[in-house]
């Protein structure tokens, strides 16, 4: 009777509202942020690789001490100094790196790749939980899944999390940061 009891408890609980509220945010918990702290002053491979990044690129560039965020791209990082075209005004602009905080750059192609796979991840462990859930059981539950079903309407159900994790994570973009001092 407790097998019986705890597996109806375990096969009903992805009908419960708490189980879909886990299963949203692991949908849209898909993006992801890197960061990459930089010492300003100091010219090193850093440098290099920031440039290789964000050569042709569009930019957010938040300043360090009034809040303001730029709209910037073919944005380039000296030791000492960032050039770059602002967006709005179309106008090549430097800054001093002790002025700027952070460079912002978003990949929305990562961000679809990495979408693909979280939802992919979340797909195989709801899978894994419902086998999980369904061992040893061998009379129908009173939840009506018969044994072994439960699995497969989870598969079939969650082939949408991949798809769902790649649109959400190709909108939200991965983003890449370049932390060049702090608040």
């Amino acid at each position: 009777m407790v097998k019986r009891m705890k597996f109806y408890l375990l096969s009903n609980f992805w009908m419960k509202p708490v189980f879909r509220l886990i299963m949203v945010v692991s949908i849209f918990n898909v993006g992801c942020i890197h960061s990459r702290h930089i010492q300003p002053g100091v010219p090193s491979d850093d440098l290099i690789k920031m440039n290789k990044e964000l050569a042709g690129k569009h930019a957010q560039i938040a300043l360090l001490h009034d809040d303001a965020v730029l709209s910037a791209k073919n944005v380039h990082v000296f030791a000492d100094t960032v050039f770059f075209i602002d967006t709005k005004t179309e106008e090549r602009q430097q800054r001093a790196i002790a002025d700027i905080h952070r460079i912002v750059v978003k990949n929305h192609a990562r961000g679809a790749v990495e979408g693909f796979a979280g939802g992919a991840l979340a797909w195989g462990g709801f899978v894994g939980v419902a086998y999980l859930a369904t061992l040893g059981d061998s009379e129908p539950s009173e939840g009506g899944f018969a044994e072994g079903t439960l699995p497969y309407y989870v598969f079939l159900v969650g082939t949408s999390l991949p798809v769902l994790g790649t649109i959400i994570g190709a909108a939200s973009g991965s983003q890449k940061l370049f932390v060049l001092n702090q608040k």
